[in-house]
């Protein structure tokens, strides 16, 4: 085998290193510096999230669940003047209904 191959041979039996990513991640146009930033993505995507946002605002046009969430809770975050207030309204508000009550608010167990 020459020492082409053989070097070749030698390459593709050793493990290749994890890939490097470069891309865009967009903003949170609802974090000021400083503050503690949210999934809104994961959490519009829970139920008991969904059901919150459909208690303050109604699906009129029959958009999919978490797409609505998104939209309405930006809204609402603008018109509050931050997401610390829906938070605060949304942890209460899970703690109230109790229909989650082996679940955090955040979709974790209890």
């Amino acid at each position: 085998m020459s020492e082409k191959h053989a070097a070749i041979a030698m390459e593709a039996t050793q493990p290749k290193p994890t890939a490097m990513v470069i891309g865009a991640q967009g903003f949170d146009g609802l974090r000021r510096h400083g503050e503690q930033t949210v999934d809104w993505a994961a959490l519009c995507r829970l139920p008991p999230f969904q059901r919150f946002i459909e208690t303050k605002r109604q699906n009129p046009m029959g958009i999919a669940s978490d797409k609505f969430a998104v939209e309405v809770a930006h809204a609402l975050c603008a018109e509050a003047g931050g997401p610390e207030a829906l938070i605060a309204e949304y942890e209460a508000w899970h703690a109230a209904t109790g229909m989650w009550p082996h679940e955090t608010p955040y979709g974790r167990p209890r």
